[in-house]
């Protein structure tokens, strides 16, 4: 597989693959640079092109040689790699965790046990995440999130961020149309918009 070795040959490539309209590649929320977007959406089109199938591991394969574009946006310290990982299936396994609660009238409701919210009173050097670039979080019982008015309100307006996000790929079906009503109150709500 060809791999791209300048932001040129990137630029180049990605205008090449353009259809009719033009397109903007960017990293998103600001934990990917632009340029590393652009890297990646190359090398994603690259596998493809050769026949390959693209996933999780195909583009870690394609980050290894240290010609790739890519190569940066992993670590390659085993030590840190294991401890990366470690962290990372830490917070799955801390997100999987569910408890079922029952309404007034007995229909059961079931949510995360635990949810990632800003950590401001945690020391400065626990991370909790293994991204260290990213904010400080930590897991809180769904019962002390939902208990304190500060917390209940970044729960839900981490949900209605999230929710956002989807929008303008919602936006694309029309029979979608209400999704995308209730997603700009709730947006409106929050002071998104």
């Amino acid at each position: 597989m060809a791999i791209a070795e300048s932001i040129e040959e990137i630029t180049e490539a990605v205008e090449s693959d353009v259809p009719e309209r033009d397109i903007i590649i960017e990293g998103r929320d600001g934990r990917l640079s632009d340029e590393d977007a652009m890297a990646v959406y190359v090398t994603a089109q690259e596998i493809i092109r050769s026949g390959g199938e693209l996933n999780g591991e195909s583009l870690f394969e394609s980050a290894k040689p240290k010609q790739s574009p890519i190569h940066h946006l992993f670590e390659w310290d085993p030590d840190k790699a294991i401890r990366t990982l470690g962290i990372s299936r830490a917070c799955t396994i801390l997100r999987r965790v569910q408890i079922t609660y029952f309404e007034p009238d007995n229909k059961p409701v079931t949510v995360r046990a635990f949810e990632s919210l800003p950590a401001a009173s945690l020391p400065v050097s626990w991370s909790g995440h293994a991204d260290e670039d990213e904010p400080r979080r930590a897991y809180i019982p769904i019962q002390e999130v939902m208990s304190d008015e500060e917390r209940r309100y970044q729960h839900a307006m981490k949900y209605v961020k999230h929710i956002a996000s989807y929008r303008d790929a919602v936006a694309q079906h029309e029979e979608l149309g209400f999704l995308v009503k209730a997603i700009d109150k709730a947006r409106r709500q929050y002071g998104l918009i």
